[in-house]
């Protein structure tokens, strides 16, 4: 009798969970646009230009369906559009200070708000016109929570009621078996060599793809516009790197010298990438990206030994994502973050499986050039030598010598700083400036690294000068006003707990779900702390965690590259171990738990070839390239030329190579050949952020062409430059041409934050 109560009450939760995915699935699919007046008793002022409208309407299908609107993880939710008078004006999820500041017709849709400007920054209420709203509806949170509970329920009635068939069990035996070993840590696939390098060969096919995407596109990625011109902070780079080759420095102490010595291990980097590249810059944005890809294959192929084959290629999808937003497209230090951050956690995760110290030391000496090249969790350095006293403790090894040695391999990175500053000329005493200016904008409340110059506009003289009085403004600061300084940290810390250090707003909706996977991880690697491999993710999270506070507000999730791969396994741990414990199944009411053994460490196969040892041996070699006479000296005989005015800079040089930028304006309907550096206007104006800084400057432009040119006439005092140049005439039809230009040295544009001069006139001379 209890059964056959248990069998149709199965039978009714059953069929009731079915018809509940069924309603949800035609709510979605029959979902239609709605059109909603904003009436005038409704609206308010904000501010300035901007009007403030509650969206009180629901749609038909509440609470199934709702009206979801941006939020800080989801920036660009809404479906919402406006319309003035019937017309479409201004852009969706525009920043509430823009509309504020420009109105233009720019609106925002956060949260159950509308925030709107009119098109000519008058009063909506009273300028006589009408403003609609389209918007789509979505499913709510409340549906999207309540169709996995059906879908678990439906699953587990319907599996009592089919493992009474015979050849189903056979079925879910074998599932249960697969999903188990795709679950389970193993080496079993990405250590196969065919396997492995057909995994290499994939990664490194995508990210040439994602390039040649970004680059045929045309629109402003970061601080690369196309992908191709760099600008801003990534320009800087370039330059660093440039006159690191021709000149054997960082360029003029006033210019970019001592800027480039604060991170003097990536514009060092970047100068090798970039002579064997020939300087051009396609070349050199997608050899850095196959050796992105490549430092990216090394951490996942370790990293499956302890998360299985779907947490590594999770693990690897997190990182080259991360890696096509914030590297691929630009020169910037969180390249060699990332790089040298992804060898270290490969050479420890290997350190990990062999106890081998040698490869604890060299894991250690990876983070901490990685964390020079690209500053961020510092605090994870003293984290490392935590971990490897404890690893000497579980195998029983001497463990002051283990501490020792990882305490040493610390300095590597900063002893490695401080040697590529002296050759190139500058001093190590001007390195490590630019948290000066964070803790200034900590001390008065979080109000960003720009503050200091907002608060002491009398700030002047060389970069070690400047950091050592911000950091005197700082502590006045913090011992006159703690209190702001725990506010300031307060900040960081909310943000942190909305987007994490690796940024989870990246992947748009998926962003809770691997948001969920980080801190479920925790649990596995509470219960596994005495797995060398689980013992190292959390120890490096947690010295992740704590930097968090005093970074995340001003440098955002790039100015974690070092560490991301951290992020990245420790998402694929709680993935990996909930999948683990769903195959288990429930039993007796409890759900299993695996523990893995950390008595006996799993062992990479035989082989006294190395992988990882090759590759840094191969970024060593790039770090030393431009300091060692590898090309023939520059010839200094001046080149043959038409003669400039007195009024004009006369320049020699290259277009497309030897490290010229060039970004060429076509017309809309032309087609554009972005190996010659060619866009469509039009795109490259949809293409700017409403909150890029440099967008009047850009909107205001309107040349043909900008290029950033190198002097290759050696007899010129002034050469290598560079010299920052607009044209009124496309200079894409001179690619790959030797070049003569006369500068005029009076005339000029703000374009990008910085001050380029007219082309007056250009000369072939090959």
């Amino acid at each position: 009798m209890v059964g056959f109560f248990y069998s149709r009450w199965s039978l009714l939760l059953g069929g009731l969970s079915l018809v509940w995915l069924v309603i949800i699935a035609l709510v979605h699919l029959t979902a239609v646009q709605h059109i909603y007046l904003l009436e005038n008793s409704g609206i308010m002022h904000d501010a300035g230009c901007a009007y403030t409208s509650p969206l009180l309407k629901r749609p038909s299908a509440w609470p199934i369906a709702s009206f979801i609107g941006d939020s800080p993880s989801e920036p660009k939710a809404s479906t919402l559009t406006m319309t003035e008078n019937g017309k479409s004006v201004g852009r969706a999820h525009a920043l509430h200070a823009t509309i504020r500041a420009n109105g233009l017709g720019d609106y925002s849709h956060w949260g159950n708000l509308i925030l709107f400007s009119a098109s000519d920054c008058s009063d909506p209420r009273a300028n006589g016109r009408n403003y609609q709203v389209v918007v789509q509806p979505t499913l709510s949170q409340w549906a999207h929570v309540s169709w996995l509970v059906a879908i678990i329920v439906v699953g587990v009635i319907g599996k009592q009621y089919l493992l009474q068939v015979p050849r189903f069990r056979r079925v879910i035996s074998n599932m249960n078996k697969l999903w188990r070993s795709l679950f389970l840590p193993t080496h079993r696939f990405l250590q196969r060599p065919m396997l492995s390098l057909a995994a290499l060969f994939m990664l490194m096919a995508c990210t040439g793809s994602v390039l040649v995407w970004i680059w045929s596109a045309e629109t402003s990625i970061g601080l690369a516009v196309a992908g191709m011109y760099q600008i801003s902070d990534s320009m800087m780079y370039w330059l660093c790197s440039n006159s690191l080759l021709d000149t054997g420095n960082f360029g003029h102490p006033l210019t970019t010298g001592e800027w480039c010595q604060r991170r003097a291990t990536y514009p060092t980097f970047l100068s090798g990438i970039a002579l064997i590249a020939q300087r051009n810059i396609f070349a050199t944005l997608l050899m850095q990206a196959l050796i992105a890809s490549t430092a990216i294959y090394l951490a996942v192929r370790r990293s499956e030994n302890s998360v299985g084959v779907l947490g590594a290629f999770l693990c690897a999808a997190l990182l080259f994502i991360y890696a096509t937003v914030d590297l691929f497209p630009m020169t910037m230090t969180e390249n060699a973050g990332l790089v040298f951050g992804c060898v270290g956690i490969a050479l420890l995760l290997h350190a990990s499986e062999r106890r081998d110290i040698v490869w604890m030391a060299g894991g250690i000496a990876m983070f901490s050039i990685a964390l020079n090249a690209r500053a961020g969790a510092f605090f994870v350095l003293p984290f490392l030598v935590l971990w490897a006293g404890i690893t000497a403790w579980l195998s029983r090894t001497n463990v002051w010598h283990w501490v020792c040695i990882a305490s040493i391999a610390i300095g590597a990175g900063f002893m490695l700083q401080a040697v590529l500053v002296l050759a190139a000329g500058g001093s190590p005493t001007r390195s490590y400036g630019n948290f000066s200016y964070v803790l200034y904008g900590l001390s008065v409340g979080g109000k960003g690294w720009q503050q200091v110059l907002i608060d002491h506009p009398e700030l002047s003289g060389s970069d070690a000068v400047v950091s050592k009085a911000i950091y005197g403004f700082a502590w006045k600061n913090l011992t006159a006003h703690p209190e702001l300084f725990l506010d300031g940290l307060k900040k960081n810390l909310s943000l942190f707990a909305t987007s994490g250090t690796y940024g989870f707003e990246k992947l748009g909706a998926w962003s809770e779900f691997f948001k969920a996977c980080w801190w479920l991880a925790w649990i596995p690697m509470f219960i596994n702390r005495r797995n060398s491999a689980y013992l190292l993710a959390a120890l490096c999270s947690l010295g992740v965690v704590l930097s968090a506070p005093f970074l995340l507000g001003d440098g955002g999730s790039r100015i974690f590259a070092a560490t991301v791969a951290v992020d990245a396994l420790q998402v694929a741990i709680g993935f990996s171990w909930a999948g683990i414990v769903i195959t288990q199944g429930i039993r007796l009411g409890f759900l299993s738990v695996p523990v893995l053994s950390a008595t006996s460490p799993m062992q990479s196969p035989s082989g006294r070839f190395s992988m990882e040892a090759g590759f840094v041996v191969f970024l060593f070699s790039l770090l030393l390239i431009p300091h060692v006479p590898m090309r023939d000296p520059p010839d200094h005989r001046p080149m043959k030329a038409n003669q400039c005015a007195n009024d004009e800079y006369a320049v020699v040089t290259y277009i497309g190579s030897g490290g010229t930028l060039l970004l060429d304006f076509d017309a809309d309907d032309h087609k554009t050949d972005f190996l010659k550096s060619q866009i469509r206007y039009a795109g490259f104006i949809e293409g700017i952020s409403s909150s890029a800084w440099w967008r009047d400057e850009a909107l205001s432009f309107r040349g043909k062409s900008l290029l950033l040119a190198y002097q290759q006439d050696r007899s010129d005092p002034y050469a290598p430059g560079p010299y920052l140049v607009f044209a009124d005439q496309h200079l894409s039809q001179f690619d790959g041409r030797t070049v003569h230009l006369c500068i005029d040295k009076q005339e000029k544009q703000m374009v990008f934050g910085l001050p380029y001069r007219r082309l007056n006139s250009i000369t072939v001379l090959d």
